[in-house]
């Protein structure tokens, strides 16, 4: 005996009853979407008003890495490299969401800075652009040698004839007095004198100096 059409609208009806009482199949079983990870990386060290630098010294790099906001666990590696130098370390852990490492590169002119942190399926990267200089060239003391004191010296000679003119124009019978009895002739030589004694000096220390750098110049070259 067939099933009647009030029969087949029963079974229907029960049907959907049941299929409502057990949530609709697998619409409550839904997996959420993973959470949005942001990584931020920044170089701290050295700062863009504290970036000139002499090649071959070292120089201090530190990063701060965070993850949405907050800084990373500590011991997370963070990798430093750059296209003309190397690292020491290459890739140090974090401590309170900082690392810090030490640039060593004799490359002159801009540098660029890499800093990474990959963390579960993200990764963030800073830069940061240094300027290395060439290393200063030793710096010479150069005394023209007109200046160079010597006994051959024309400074030399004159302060001499000063010195002489001072002792001998007293027994000279001729000379012209001044201011009560000085005579003119050592006034003036005693002027000269005061003016050759100081030059001297003063070409005797520079030349100290010149002879220094010339030691030194040997020590050191």
């Amino acid at each position: 005996m067939l099933p009647t059409k009030p029969s087949l609208r029963l079974c229907a009806f029960s049907l959907t009853v049941l299929l409502a009482s057990c949530g609709g199949g697998d619409s409550g079983n839904v997996t959420p979407p993973p959470p949005v990870v942001a990584v931020t990386v920044q170089i701290t060290a050295p700062g863009a008003l504290d970036n000139v630098f002499t090649a071959g010294t070292p120089v201090a790099v530190r990063a701060s890495a965070a993850v949405n906001g907050v800084a990373v666990a500590d011991g997370t590696v963070v990798r430093f490299s750059t296209p003309s130098g190397t690292f020491s370390p290459v890739a140090p852990g974090s401590r309170a969401g900082v690392a810090a490492t030490t640039l060593t590169s004799s490359a002159t002119g801009p540098l660029q800075i890499n800093a990474t942190v990959a963390e579960t399926d993200r990764a963030g990267t800073a830069t940061q652009t240094i300027y290395q200089r060439p290393t200063p060239a030793r710096m010479e003391i150069l005394v023209p040698a007109y200046f160079y004191p010597s006994t051959r010296s024309a400074w030399n000679t004159l302060t001499t004839s000063a010195a002489a003119r001072l002792l001998l124009e007293s027994y000279r019978g001729d000379s012209v007095f001044v201011l009560g009895g000085l005579r003119a002739a050592q006034l003036a030589a005693l002027g000269v004198l005061i003016l050759g004694l100081w030059l001297v000096g003063r070409w005797a220390r520079a030349g100290l100096v010149h002879a220094q750098a010339e030691d030194l110049w040997e020590t050191t070259g």
